[in-house]
């Protein structure tokens, strides 16, 4: 953390100890049941032990308290936390002095809580250190837990530094975790305290109750784990997805083992890395060269001959190889003694003039072994262990390229979502006018509805906006030229903005389809050259300005007059 960012925060506890007497005042005005009526719905039940993380007054504690919880407040200001403790004098609290990203004294004295609750506290902590901080929370939670994040939306008071915070944020954070993120309360609250220019969001991360010693190793391995590639996690997911697609391939071996056919497992791997290999995602660093993977369809029951027939047999013999001597070696059990968590069994195999991936070559090309509680956990949890390997993957993949702006993260990882997934993006360009308004809403959904095959890159998201604040329309750029489409609309009187326009100008370069809507009349067209666009009005830089400017507050106004009629 860098020392304004250090400084900052230092100012901020300063604020609330110095201040602790207007603070206390404040929080005890109202009642815990009045800012938290959704506590039912997020307390986990039972919930025997709470972690009030920035307890502020204690009031929140104190209710827990009052329920038969055992609770631990943690407030980092020294003022506020002596008077709170003397306010709640009678309560069975627990005050600690500690504060996020670390939570070192917490960690220390090793506790666990079936709850941990962070409100008015996440817009505190600086961004670059939010991944810190959600981990050292997740270490925190039982088996089956959940962590009660609110969010506050507003300026920030003066004494007081505030970052800006979103759900998706929290949902990518949540994710890596292997948790489920919920939001409660249908997302937005107006402020307790009147505070007209505040609202607040409140969401919860669930994290999986079952198979902990299975999971908790997974989790440390997709994590923690060192890698000199991606073949660790490029393994596990292969697994996972054979388990799932293949379920009647499973076969006890004893009490604690199962086999799948490697057979399988070797052609998710190189389904997957050729598709890396093709949209040149590395997967190795520095100036490893990556072993490449041939243009392989490998159809059931389909007979290859020839040449063909060779070179399917020799990729499959590499990707054995390949995956016997390198992730299935070093992915091992934390408790040394355990050893390696797969193991590879099979007879030897040569290619030859004819391939088919049939019963009978599934049945000789050998096994790979895994536990039962691990396969269980891949299967039960698959959607969040895909979603936790996915964030390790672009996490590789990014380190390996040097991709040191946001902008080239971030496209980075929607090429990943091409190849895994076979995602395609069609950007959405329109008037940050637009913004949040019912007709982006309106016509987000008829341009999802007319290209139902294309996954929708709107820059209306806090995770565009935060990344544009740090590396302006550079970021934007970086980002549209690995999207395969463009929806453009233009202002309400049917001028087109500048940044449109050359948002327009970018895609139109790069022979990607481009279509718009033209207001007022509503007239969907499609874009092949700039020449299409002749007849459309296109303001400069500083008109632009100024018609968003003017349709903000066309917008406004509609929204003030809708609230006035809904009253």
């Amino acid at each position: 953390m860098n020392t304004d960012v250090m400084q900052e925060n230092s100012n901020t506890i300063r604020t609330y100890s110095e201040r602790a007497d207007s603070f206390i005042k404040q929080y005890e005005g109202l009642t815990a049941e009045q800012v938290h009526p959704y506590m039912d719905i997020a307390l986990p039940k039972p919930a025997l032990s709470v972690l009030d993380v920035g307890a502020g007054s204690g009031r929140d504690a104190a209710w827990f308290a009052d329920q038969g919880i055992d609770v631990v407040a943690l407030e980092p200001a020294d003022g506020l936390r002596e008077q709170a403790k003397a306010h709640h004098a009678d309560k069975d609290i627990h005050w600690v002095s500690d504060k996020l990203p670390e939570l070192g004294r917490i960690h220390k004295e090793g506790y666990r809580f079936d709850f941990i609750m962070l409100s008015a506290v996440w817009m505190h902590i600086p961004p670059e250190k939010r991944g810190e901080a959600f981990d050292a929370l997740s270490k925190l939670v039982k088996p089956g837990g959940k962590i009660l994040i609110t969010l506050r939306h507003g300026p920030s008071p003066e004494g007081r530094t505030m970052y800006p915070v979103s759900t998706d944020e929290l949902h990518t954070l949540s994710e890596k975790h292997f948790g489920i993120l919920e939001t409660i309360d249908n997302g937005q609250s107006s402020d307790q305290l009147g505070r007209s220019s505040v609202y607040w969001e409140q969401v919860v991360t669930h994290l999986p109750g079952g198979y902990q010693d299975a999971l908790t190793w997974l989790k440390d391995i997709v994590r923690n784990d060192r890698k000199s590639s991606t073949y660790k996690v490029g393994l596990l997911r292969s697994v996972k997805e054979v388990l799932q697609r293949h379920p009647e391939s499973v076969r006890d071996v004893d009490d604690f083992t199962v086999s799948i056919p490697l057979a399988h497992v070797t052609r998710e791997w190189l389904t997957t890395y050729q598709n890396m290999s093709e949209l040149d995602i590395p997967q190795l660093p520095g100036e490893k060269k990556m072993p490449s993977f041939p243009a392989l369809s490998v159809d059931t029951d389909v007979v290859y001959t020839g040449d063909e027939a060779k070179a399917i047999g020799n990729a499959f013999l590499d990707a054995r190889r390949r995956i016997k001597t390198m992730p299935v070696k070093h992915v091992r059990h934390p408790h040394e003694e355990r050893g390696q968590v797969f193991s590879v069994h099979h007879d030897p195999f040569r290619s030859s003039e004819e391939f088919v991936f049939n019963d009978d070559f599934v049945a000789s090309f050998g096994e790979l072994h895994l536990g039962k509680d691990l396969a269980k956990v891949l299967v039960e949890y698959a959607d969040l262990v895909e979603a936790g390997l996915f964030h390790e993957w672009a996490r590789l993949s990014s380190g390996y390229a040097d991709a040191s702006s946001q902008g080239e993260k971030v496209a980075l990882n929607r090429r990943m979502q091409r190849a895994l997934y076979g995602k395609e993006f069609l950007y959405f360009a329109h008037p940050v006018s637009q913004y949040g308004t019912p007709l982006e809403a309106k016509v987000e959904a008829m341009i999802q509805k007319a290209f139902p095959a294309y996954t929708i890159e709107n820059p209306n998201t806090a995770e565009h906006e935060a990344n544009y604040n740090q590396e302006g329309m550079e970021y934007f750029v970086t980002l549209c030229n690995e999207l395969q489409g463009l929806c453009f609309t233009t202002f309400l009187d049917g001028s087109m903005g500048a940044g449109v326009y050359k948002e327009i100008e970018s895609f139109i370069r790069r022979g990607v389809p481009v279509h718009g809507i033209l207001f007022p009349d509503n007239k969907v067209i499609a874009v092949s050259s700039m020449d299409d666009l002749k007849d459309v009005p296109v303001l400069s830089v500083e008109e632009s300005r100024a018609k968003v400017k003017a349709e903000r507050a066309f917008f406004q106004e509609q929204a003030e007059k809708t609230k006035t009629i809904d009253s």
